[in-house]
């Protein structure tokens, strides 16, 4: 990995923990700022043809998470936020990212949910959801705007699985 894409993953994925945790969303400009680099990046290092990682790096997140999105377990900003950092990473890279973001995101959520003392209560959450799914064969979100007590900021464990890159752990 070049030192000018580990700087440029650095910084989206810090501004992004600071904008997420400060304001409660990762902005836009962030983002197209991200698929600027990512554009630069892959263009240094693989010539003309770095378009066309540039582009399947910024492409796979959306079709990857859209499940995810969907029933509303992750935001529209993740999935930017990823699109960001895809663009820089490219196609294999953003997978992993991906995935170590997810398996960290977990691991967090479980420590959260033992540290705030409420398994049941998210266990009980998820029962009903399913029974309601079940009962009504349509759609609805899994999380309601007003449930915040199983939401933490998943830009967190993105930045952990950046580092991860970084360090050339992927």
């Amino acid at each position: 990995m070049q030192y000018l894409q580990k700087v440029c993953l650095l910084f989206v994925a810090c501004s992004a923990v600071i904008s997420d945790v400060s304001k409660g969303k990762i902005y836009n400009e962030l983002i197209l700022t991200g698929f600027f680099l990512g554009a630069v990046c892959q263009v240094m290092d693989q010539g003309v043809c770095g378009i066309l990682w540039f582009l399947g790096g910024l492409t796979a997140p959306v079709v990857l998470m859209w499940p995810l999105y969907y029933f509303r377990m992750i935001g529209a900003g993740d999935i930017k936020l990823f699109c960001s950092l895809g663009s820089i990473l490219g196609i294999p890279g953003i997978f992993w990212c991906m995935f170590y973001s997810l398996l960290i995101g977990g691991g967090m959520a479980a420590v959260m949910v033992i540290k705030r003392g409420n398994l049941l209560k998210r266990l009980g959450y998820l029962k009903c959801y399913l029974e309601r799914m079940a009962d009504r064969h349509g759609w609805e979100p899994y999380r309601k705007k007003e449930d915040r007590d199983g939401e933490f900021y998943f830009s967190v464990p993105v930045l952990i699985s950046v580092l991860f890159a970084i360090g050339g752990i992927y």
